[in-house]
């Protein structure tokens, strides 16, 4: 059911495709819908506004009431947001070079310290950054596939291998 009134205005120039109207829209979620949103100040607002603008766009051919569109808009803004604020929740930057943590237990113990030395020492670099991100920082695999710029199988693989070196190097109980 189409309707008359400023948004069924609206609603059409968006269904001509006019630029000018999906600029409005655009203003409108970025300037009216996000600020009550309670986005962090990390989080993109022109991201969202886009995402939310995109989605009203694939949803404006099934849209019956025009008197509907703010609403329908709005909606779409507040799910895109809360979306981005649980993902920003979810994954947390790595430190550029954290400080390796120490246990209590482990600081007066110097042949543990050794041993670990020893342990690592056979690795070459590239396996260290990789045991630094799993065993110290402990990265998710997002994380380090992105820190290191590879796949999710190449990641498989090398943590695969390095913890068969791994346990190779490892002193064998008695």
């Amino acid at each position: 059911m189409r309707n008359s009134g400023p948004f069924a205005e609206l609603a059409a120039r968006l269904s001509d495709g006019d630029p000018t109207a999906w600029a409005e829209l655009y203003t409108y979620v970025l300037n009216r819908v996000l600020p009550r949103c309670g986005l962090s100040r990390w989080i993109d607002t022109d991201e969202v506004a886009c995402d939310t603008v995109a989605a009203v766009w694939a949803t404006l051919a099934r849209l019956r009431d025009d008197q509907k569109l703010i609403a329908v808009a709005t909606t779409i803004a507040r799910r895109v947001a809360a979306r981005k604020i649980q993902s920003s929740r979810r994954y947390t930057e790595l430190r550029s070079e954290p400080a390796t943590p120490r246990d209590d237990a482990m600081q007066g113990n110097v042949e543990a310290e050794e041993s670990l030395k020893a342990m690592l020492r056979p690795l070459s670099d590239s396996d260290r950054r990789l045991f630094r991100l799993i065993y110290v920082l402990g990265a998710r695999s997002e994380q380090i596939e992105a820190e290191l710029g590879i796949s999710s199988g190449a990641l498989w693989k090398r943590t695969h291998r390095l913890r068969k070196r791994l346990r190779g190097t490892l002193p064998r109980a008695k």
